[in-house]
């Protein structure tokens, strides 16, 4: 392959990264201001959710259990609880620091400096098997041998 075309297919892959770097900020100034809500007024985004039917037909835990509640410790800084409630948002939260920061930098050198991060499949299928792997992992605990989530958060 030509070395102009190498360098437009990576300009291509650089054009199709930055609309979800633009939303990516846009979701952190959401956040940002669902978290100026939460500390001024109270306002908290867990009193508006629906009870998981999942959890309510099987007593088990649903493969999402534990992200709302991870989120909200990883916001405070409990690093190591937020992963015991729910390991992919720690993944992600990750995933998206690498990708904003990297991309910031791209950006600012011009898009000369080639570290930007863009997906790859092998990201989404290790955060579906940590999914899969926390699901496992919490319903073992509880139907096996009786431990719900807040034992495992009791224990830290």
């Amino acid at each position: 392959m030509e070395e102009n075309q190498k360098i437009d297919i990576e300009r291509e892959r650089g054009r199709e990264r930055i609309p979800f770097y633009l939303a990516g900020w846009i979701l952190t100034g959401l956040g940002a201001v669902l978290l100026l809500l939460h500390h001024f007024t109270g306002l908290s985004v867990q009193t508006y959710l629906p009870p998981c039917l999942f959890h309510m037909a099987t007593g088990g835990y649903c493969p999402g259990c534990g992200g709302t509640r991870a989120a909200a410790l990883l916001l405070r800084g409990n690093v190591l609880a937020s992963a015991v409630c729910h390991p992919v948002i720690l993944y992600g939260a990750v995933l998206f620091a690498w990708f904003m920061v990297s991309n910031t930098i791209w950006l600012l050198s011009g898009q000369k400096l080639k570290i930007a991060m863009g997906g790859r499949k092998w990201q989404l299928w290790l955060g579906l098997g940590i999914v899969a792997g926390n699901f496992i992992w919490k319903n073992v605990g509880y139907f096996c041998f009786g431990i719900r989530l807040e034992d495992w958060l009791g224990m830290l």
